[in-house]
């Protein structure tokens, strides 16, 4: 039996718990952290039922330190212990894994908008970290120490993150209108009349606030919020204008044109969280027409549109302008049609990946492209990052699976591109020219997809090797060998430390410096005698064992510290920046070892997880933001990197897309006349460069007006 928070010091409370206790077996107290109203009955209780007490280091009552990734067991099945700074430095929360329920102590309230954030250094940052590390569990509740269970966790997630970055833009809003202003009048300008309790423990937390924003007086160019949570575009966001606002209520709904700051919030990012810029509007339409009518609108006002799907992009590419308005496709989800005997389905832009191989499964069908954001991503961002995947070794990107499009370009103009059974463009694959085009182009709307028939076998390997070089050299050596497997991956010794630390353990041995997971697919015959042939050229190049699933379980739990990777990251660092570059597999032994010397010169922790059959490396660059001189560091080992992999034969993106991110690496692999060439496509499909501005392109220059007549014209 365990005690969670046992309450205050209390005679009556303490008898009553103990009364309540009986005499149950095995019995611990376990603190989240160690305020009064949480921890001060703790030594009396212990005292009172024989039980030893449990919780963070610092807390005079604990016996048992706890630190993140602590398993306690209970009869009622196993607590995982999680870090989750912000309220108190130290303290915790606690997983419970067999019913996906959070013990969250004081990080989370089960009423309002927020909990209360200490006011020792780094408490902001520390807190939204935390935030971000909770959203990788799979809960189903959350139990607050005050208030109800919260039964949408990532709703409730959400919610908690976007209010404390929004008091972040308020101060900075205010310290910027007023720069000397004082910390009351600065709880003032942000509570207005509704001043909370405990006004001088917010003096200290804003006064702290204050003096960061007083360091731009220095010549810090950052702004307060890069100071709290990291890398901040520069440029205020401006409101849209109400009459713009209310038209674009008319086309959509009012319910579906989001203005207000702290949902805005939502949405200042994608999935590489380093660059965040608040939209000045979102709009979420729910059809083609829609969206036609909203990009139409936009426009004739001179508004940059940035088209977005689930956000789980890892570039910067749905990154909002200082003038520009975010249009999601969240609510076009519906797929639209299945065709089996063609083998082709017809889906909205924010159906989710797995979603359309779960609706075509039951005819014997799926859908090839699988990124490890699946249970995520879209299909609409699909086709703008052209996205690939563990599997796209043998199957291909999204570009080898669109076969048509439906699309709204600068205007508001709807166009088909392609589509089966349409007469083919012999001259000119404008759907291939769309997939991967990053928003740039204009928005698909109807995506034509090509579907493939269930493999009817499958044989998953595991390879456990001393070294990532020798994992490598086994990777080149199956290639070689004639075989073709679906999926060739690999972790490295400290990736499989961080996944065997954290609560998606797979049983990887932790003395391994690298396991490379092989899959293969097909017709049954010969299945055998391929993963035969591969565990022989594991074995030749060194491998320690070879693991061969037995049955479904054991081929996902072979997968897992493949597919739970970036979730366990941070238990060995609270950032990472993960890079995207693709060197050719002969190559791959000496550009790992590369990596690997750029990060001891620089001393960075830089953990590798990478689809090795095709090159695409993601090596994950591991820091703390709160660290300057480590910020520096990082920027100058990406770079190196890079130059690193294209100097190998490789080039900057294989599945990631360019985005903001990259931007700064295209002269690394496209001279004046391929960046010219680039431009001018652009200017084809948008004139006035109103689509996702700022992208891809290093320095994009707009040219003028130039007549899109003829293009459209191919297309209708």
């Amino acid at each position: 039996m365990a005690i969670i928070d046992p309450g205050p010091d209390l005679e009556s409370h303490i008898r009553a718990l103990a009364s309540a206790v009986g005499p149950a077996h095995h019995r611990k107290i376990i603190l989240t952290h160690g305020h009064s109203d949480h921890a001060g009955s703790a030594s009396s209780l212990s005292v009172a039922i024989g039980a030893e007490v449990w919780g963070p280091a610092g807390v005079e009552c604990v016996g048992h330190v706890l630190a993140d990734g602590d398993a306690i067991i209970t009869d009622e099945g196993n607590l995982i212990t999680v870090s989750t700074p912000g309220h108190t430095s130290e303290h915790l929360s606690f997983y419970w894994e067999a019913q996906q329920a959070l013990f969250a102590g004081d990080h989370l309230l089960g009423k309002g908008n927020t909990t209360w954030v200490a006011d020792y250094p780094g408490c902001v940052s520390d807190y939204l970290n935390s935030i971000a590390q909770l959203r990788m569990l799979s809960l189903s509740v959350i139990y607050p120490a005050h208030g109800p269970p919260l039964e949408n966790p990532t709703e409730v997630l959400n919610r908690f993150e976007s209010h404390r970055l929004a008091r972040i833009q308020q101060v900075e809003e205010a310290l910027e209108q007023h720069p000397s202003i004082a910390a009351e009048e600065l709880v003032a300008f942000v509570y207005g009349d509704a001043l909370p309790n405990g006004m001088e423990q917010h003096l200290r937390v804003w006064k702290r606030f204050g003096n960061m924003y007083r360091l731009l007086e220095k010549g810090d160019e950052e702004p307060v919020a890069s100071l709290l949570t990291g890398k901040v575009s520069s440029g205020m966001t401006r409101r849209l204008p109400s009459t713009v606002v209310s038209d674009l209520a008319e086309i959509v709904g009012h319910e579906h044109v989001i203005t207000d700051p702290d949902r805005l919030l939502v949405y200042e990012s994608d999935g590489l969280t380093a660059y965040r810029r608040p939209p000045r509007a979102v709009v979420l339409p729910s059809s083609t027409e829609e969206i036609s009518a909203v990009v139409g609108l936009l426009h004739s006002n001179g508004i940059e549109v940035i088209p977005r799907g689930a956000g789980t992009g890892l570039s910067g590419g749905a990154l909002a302008t200082p003038e520009g308005v975010i249009v999601g496709t969240a609510r076009m989800n519906r797929i639209l049609k299945i065709d089996v005997e063609n083998r082709i389905a017809i889906a909205q832009p924010g159906v989710i990946n797995a979603r359309l191989t779960e609706a075509t499964n039951p005819y014997g069908l799926y859908y090839a492209p699988d990124p490890s954001s699946q249970s995520a991503c879209t299909l609409g961002g699909n086709v703008a990052e052209n996205s690939g995947g563990p599997h796209c070794l043998k199957y291909g990107v999204t570009a080898r699976y669109v076969t048509g499009l439906t699309v709204v370009l600068a205007g508001g103009r709807i166009v088909e591109l392609g589509g089966v059974g349409r007469d083919p463009y012999t001259t000119l694959d404008l759907v291939g020219l769309f997939v991967g085009s990053e928003g740039c182009f204009g928005i698909a709307t109807e995506i034509e997809l090509r579907l493939l028939p269930i493999t009817e076998g499958v044989r998953t390997l595991l390879g456990i090797f001393e070294s990532v070089e020798s994992a490598g050299r086994a990777v080149t050596k199956i290639i070689a060998s004639g075989l073709m497997p679906a999926a060739v991956e690999i972790v490295d010794g400290p990736t499989i430390e961080a996944v065997e630390a954290s609560v998606f353990a797979a049983g990887y041995p932790l003395e391994a410096g690298a396991a490379l997971v092989i899959e293969f697919d097909g017709t049954e015959a010969g299945l055998d005698l391929d993963a035969d042939r591969a565990e022989q050229c594991c074995l030749e190049e060194g491998a320690i064992e070879v693991q061969r699933a037995t049955d479904p379980e054991h081929r996902v739990k072979l997968w897992r510290a493949r597919k739970k990777a970036f979730g366990a990251m941070g238990r060995i660092a609270p950032d990472l920046l993960v890079q995207d570059a693709t060197v050719p597999r002969t190559k791959l032994p000496e550009v790992l070892a590369g990596i690997d010397d750029i990060g001891n010169r620089y001393g960075l922790k830089i953990a590798n997880v990478f689809h090795a059959g095709d090159g695409n490396l993601h090596p994950n660059i591991l820091f703390d933001r709160q660290n300057q001189n480590e910020l520096e560091l990082v920027e100058r080992a990406s770079k190196e990197i890079m130059q690193l992999c294209v100097d190998a034969g490789g080039t900057i993106t294989g599945e990631h897309g360019v985005g903001v991110d990259k931007r700064q690496y295209m002269t690394l692999v496209h001279g004046p006349a391929e960046l010219e060439a680039m431009a001018a496509a652009k200017r084809v499909f948008d004139p006035a460069s109103l689509f996702n501005p700022g992208k891809v392109l290093p320095a994009e220059e707009v040219k003028g007006a130039t007549d899109t007549a003829k293009i459209l014209a191919i297309g209708e």
